[in-house]
């Protein structure tokens, strides 16, 4: 038989062992949470970089177009050549496009 101060200072620390085990586990879910956030963090900063590349891109194309199709505008024959080609690039973009977009679940 144990002592009185003794059995209540074991069920005490027992009770603190058990406590402290589950900060623990909630620690480490909280690290696991942290990398799986950061992680996506940093894939979402790459498809944010990603997309601002694309819209930079885009509008230099179209000013440089805007630019050419200026300087062509006194010859209808190579206007007609920029025209096609553009509609062939546009074929291409759309079928690069259709081809790498998953279907509709």
């Amino acid at each position: 038989m144990k002592i009185w101060p003794f059995n209540v200072l074991e069920k005490i620390l027992t009770g603190q062992a058990i406590i402290l085990s589950e900060v623990r586990s909630i620690k480490a879910q909280f690290l696991k949470l942290e990398k799986t956030m950061n992680t996506d963090l940093t894939e979402l900063t790459a498809a944010v970089e990603e997309t601002k590349t694309v819209g930079d891109s885009s509008v230099l194309l179209l000013n440089k177009l805007a630019e050419k199709i200026d300087s062509l505008k006194s010859d209808p024959k190579a206007l007609a050549v920029l025209a096609s080609s553009l509609r062939e690039n546009a074929a291409m973009i759309s079928a690069a496009i259709t081809a790498n977009t998953p279907a509709a679940e």
